[in-house]
């Protein structure tokens, strides 16, 4: 039997409509392989970094379950070099 275990695949600041940024965590379970190497399967779900549960709810857009906040993505500047 394999175990399956959530781990953090990604990590990305978004923002709110007041320009306030939050870090977003992207976790995805994954399951062990003989070689010890971990293999993300399934789906993944979003959560801040304090752990409070966001949905998805487009590419580059999300909303907190508690409160109905909207984030986004931030929007890069064609200067933006980072």
């Amino acid at each position: 039997m394999q175990i399956r275990e959530p781990c953090q695949i990604n990590e990305f600041k978004v923002i709110d409509d007041q320009e306030n940024e939050h870090a977003l965590i992207e976790y995805r379970n994954a399951t062990k392989t003989p070689s010890l190497k971990l293999l993300p399967v399934g789906r993944s779900w979003f959560a801040l970094s304090d752990g409070t549960p966001v949905d998805q709810i487009g590419d580059e857009a999300f909303r907190i379950e508690s409160s109905g906040t909207v984030l986004r993505k931030p929007k890069r500047m064609h200067n933006d070099l980072r």
